[in-house]
């Protein structure tokens, strides 16, 4: 996964910036299908736990996307790309 910086309104992915796009320059999000919730290890309650809100993305370039949010920091990444 690679660190990305998404813009959020009315908590949806609205533009994508990371260092795997051509240019740091945030891509308008044109289409976009989610959240779904992921979480693992919660049973343990301890630092192996996590959550993630997972988006698929279509940008303004044509790439798609998915997103992970990681709700207990909200960092966001890149999972990867559909080819």
């Amino acid at each position: 996964p690679l660190p990305a910086r998404v813009q959020v309104e009315h908590q949806q992915p609205v533009a994508v910036a990371c260092s795997g796009l051509p240019s740091w320059r945030p891509v308008k999000v044109v289409e976009r299908a989610g959240p779904w919730r992921t979480s693992g290890q919660w049973w343990t309650n301890d630092a192996e736990t996590w959550e993630r809100d997972e988006w698929d993305v279509a940008l303004e370039t044509g790439v798609i996307l998915r997103l992970a949010r990681d709700r207990r920091t909200d960092a966001w990444e890149v999972e990867g790309e559909v080819d």
